[in-house]
Order: C-alpha cells, then sequence, then structure tokens
C-alpha cells in the first residue's frame, strides 16, 4: 500500500528566489527546495553520494551539482545525471497556493515520477 500524503508548510513563496535553492527542516529531515521557471520542486538535501548538502550547490535549469564531488541530479525525477553519483536522490512533491510551498514529506516512487 502506498504511503499515505503528508503535507507540511515548507516556507514563504518569497523565501523561495527564482533559479534558488532552500533548505528547510521538517520532522529533523532537511530537504531540499527548488524555483525553476516559477515551478517548485523538492529532494532530500543529502547527495547520495557522501554528505554534500545539494542547497549549497549550484543549480542550472533542472540539474543542481553537488558542491562536494560536482556530481549532478535532475531535480525533477532525483536521477543522477553526472559521475561520481550514481544513485538517485529522493524527490518529493510541491505544491504552492497562498503564498506559501507545502511538501509532502512522503517520498515519491520511482515509478512515478516519469
Amino acid at each position: 500500500m502506498p504511503p499515505q500524503d503528508d503535507w507540511r508548510e515548507a516556507c514563504l513563496s518569497r523565501d523561495l528566489p527564482e533559479a534558488g535553492t532552500l533548505a528547510v527542516t521538517l520532522d529533523e529531515q532537511v530537504f531540499c527546495l527548488y524555483r525553476v521557471e516559477g515551478d517548485t520542486f523538492a529532494t532530500a538535501d543529502r547527495c547520495s553520494h557522501g554528505r554534500g548538502s545539494l542547497s549549497e550547490g549550484i543549480l542550472e535549469a533542472h540539474i543542481i551539482e553537488c558542491p562536494f564531488h560536482q556530481g549532478c541530479f535532475d531535480i525533477r525525477t532525483g536521477a543522477p545525471t553526472a559521475l561520481p553519483c550514481n544513485r538517485p536522490v529522493k524527490t518529493y512533491a510541491t505544491r504552492e497556493a497562498d503564498g506559501i510551498v507545502w511538501l509532502d514529506i512522503s517520498p515519491r516512487d520511482v515509478a512515478d515520477q516519469s
């Protein structure tokens, strides 16, 4: 049975700049929020290759580069796009309403991310 949606208020819309990242902590988990072309996205903040914080990385279009080893991920799917990263990062659903960015802290199934 799939996990139930678990929507949480992540931040105010104005706190997430265009082409920017923002680390948020909810339920002792750290997430990285992104805004690209007006849309919001979320992944786990920790790189799957090591301890790099993706919120401290470089965001270009839909690709985030980890600041530690320059591995990259597609923020829409979590898929690695550059070595040394070869495992995806978890992605999370987001929505924006009434000036608030909401985050569903239950991770999406890889099959749901196509």
